[in-house]
């Protein structure tokens, strides 16, 4: 009687060891290719913030750039007189620099038609729709600045002996500000064909002018490339 008891519970140990077991057995093991999935997934998601930050890097070391050679004109020796700041008492002789009419200010100096300036195909037709077009104020050192001015381009065409204006586009300050891309450091334009009609010539000569709030002028001008399809014979 005693030896019958003994074996059941070790009866019920070994069922329940087996049982165990086959569950272990039958656990599928974790996927290799759900695993490589989702690692692929984060790898590209940091490689995109990495290009992201790299961008910003090269924008912020632009302005570092910048400021660094303001620092150095502005420590030019006669740009800053020392002056008393007040009545000083017997001994004092505290100053602190006042700045003279000979500090430079950063005031557009030239407008430049910028190097991202290309004709887009938009529907990818063959055919170019338009121009992309950025307007660039730089100052006396060649650096872009933001100043706002009213734009305006003239689309002429240099098949024919005398020049003729196909195109024209006008914006007023309030508009162009609108306008400003700080990553390319310029006004961006997309410009449409009026009329939905491309020129007729395959080269086309874009003239820029901007007039800033004080009223100078400036030019510039670049000759395009167009994109017209095949011309039928």
């Amino acid at each position: 009687m005693k030896k019958r008891t003994l074996e059941m519970p070790l009866l019920i140990i070994a069922i329940c060891l087996s049982t165990g077991c086959a569950y272990v057995l039958r656990r599928p093991a974790p996927s290799y290719d759900s695993f490589e999935k989702e690692t692929a997934g984060k790898t590209n998601d940091l490689k995109g913030q990495l290009a992201e930050l790299e961008v910003r890097l090269i924008s912020v070391e632009s302005s570092l750039n910048t400021m660094r050679r303001q620092i150095e004109e502005l420590m030019q020796p006669g740009l800053l007189k020392m002056e008393p700041s007040a009545p000083a008492s017997q001994g004092d002789e505290r100053q602190v620099p006042v700045v003279t009419d000979e500090v430079p200010e950063f005031v557009v100096e030239k407008v430049n038609i910028g190097l991202f300036s290309v004709p887009f195909d938009k529907d990818k037709d063959g055919i170019d729709d338009g121009l992309s077009v950025y307007v660039c104020p730089t100052d006396r050192e060649g650096d872009t600045i933001k100043r706002v001015g009213m734009v305006k381009l003239d689309l002429i065409d240099l098949s024919s002996d005398q020049p003729t204006c196909l195109m024209h586009w006008e914006f007023p300050p309030q508009e162009t500000v609108k306008h400003w891309e700080w990553l390319l450091r310029g006004y961006g334009f997309k410009l449409f064909w009026q009329g939905g009609k491309p020129p007729v010539s395959e080269e086309v000569y874009l003239k820029v002018t901007f007039i800033d709030k004080s009223g100078k002028v400036f030019f510039d001008d670049r000759k395009f490339h167009l994109k017209l399809g095949q011309t039928e014979g």
